[in-house]
C-alpha cells in the first residue's frame, strides 16, 4: 500500500484501494480487513468487490504464531570518530555522545532497545515515525554542535541508517537483558556506512510505511539503488526529509 502511494506521488495521479473482501472483521494482525482499517485510517477510497462469507465448516483455524515482531531500526555513528586519538576521548564523550544520549531519552517511550559502542548506536523502535522523528532529532543535535569549540575535528559528522522488519526479541545470554537478532537488523547496519554526513538514509520498506502512515512533516525522497557494506546488496533507497 505505501509503494502504491509513493508511485502515485511519481505519476501525479490519484490512488484507490480496490478489495475482493467478505466483510468480516478479524483479531489477527494481517489480513483483508486489516489492510482496509490501515487504507481508510486516512480517508483514503476503497472499492470492495463482495464475496460470500465463510461457512461453518470452513473455519481456518488459528494460525500460527510467529517468533518475530516488525519494528524499526536505526544505526548510527560518527564519521572521524575512528582518527581521534586517546586523549580526545573523554572530549569526545562529553560533547558529542551525551548530547545525542539526551535526544533518545526523549524518545524513550517509542524505544525498546539502545546499545552503542564508541561512536556507534543501534536503536529500536515501536514504529517507522517514531524512527525517523528519533533519527532527524538525533541529526538536528549533531548540526548545533561545536566541536572544534572542544578541540575536536571540526568535520566529524553523524550518519545513520534506518529500516524496519521482522525481528527476533531473545535475551542476549552476555548483557543479560532482552536484545533484537536478525537479518533485518544486520541489512540496517550494512547501510548506515554508505549514508552522507549529516543525512538519515531509509530502505524501501520504511519509505513505503511512511508513505501510509503519512504524517503531515516527513517525507522520503527516492536516491537511487545504492550498494551496501561489505556487498551485502543494491537495494533501493530513500533520504528522509522534513517537509518543507
Amino acid at each position: 500500500m505505501g509503494h502504491a502511494l509513493i508511485r502515485a506521488t511519481f505519476l501525479g495521479a490519484p490512488v484507490e484501494q480496490v478489495v475482493v473482501w467478505d466483510g468480516q472483521s478479524v483479531t489477527d494482525e494481517a489480513g483483508t480487513a486489516v489492510d482496509v482499517a490501515n487504507w481508510r485510517r486516512f480517508d483514503r477510497r476503497t472499492h470492495v468487490i463482495p464475496v460470500g462469507g465463510r461457512g461453518q465448516d470452513d473455519d481456518p483455524g488459528t494460525p500460527p504464531s510467529s517468533p518475530r515482531s516488525v519494528h524499526a531500526m536505526l544505526f548510527a555513528d560518527v564519521k572521524g570518530f575512528s582518527k581521534l586519538p586517546d586523549a580526545q576521548m573523554g572530549v569526545f564523550l562529553d560533547a558529542v555522545m551525551t548530547p545525542l544520549a539526551g535526544t533518545l531519552n526523549g524518545f524513550d517511550v517509542d524505544i525498546l532497545f539502545r546499545n552503542s559502542w564508541g561512536d556507534g548506536l543501534y536503536v529500536v523502535l515501536r514504529d517507522v515515525t517514531a524512527a525517523a522523528l528519533c533519527a532527524l532529532a538525533l541529526q538536528d543535535t549533531m548540526k548545533v554542535l561545536d566541536p572544534a569549540a572542544v578541540g575536536l575535528p571540526s568535520t566529524l559528522g553523524l550518519r545513520i541508517g534506518a529500516h524496519v522488519g521482522p525481528v527476533f526479541e531473545a535475551l542476549d545470554p552476555i548483557r543479560r537483558e532482552r536484545n533484537f537478532y536478525g537479518v533485518e537488523v544486520t541489512r540496517t547496519a550494512r547501510i548506515e556506512p554508505r549514508t552522507p554526513e549529516g543525512d538519515v538514509y531509509v530502505t524501501d520498506p520504511f519509505a513505503a510505511l511512511i508513505a501510509l502512515e503519512e504524517p503531515e512533516d516527513l517525507s522520503c525522497q527516492y536516491v537511487g539503488h545504492i550498494p551496501t557494506a561489505k556487498d551485502y546488496g543494491t537495494f533501493p533507497m530513500y533520504v528522509l526529509k522534513r517537509r518543507a
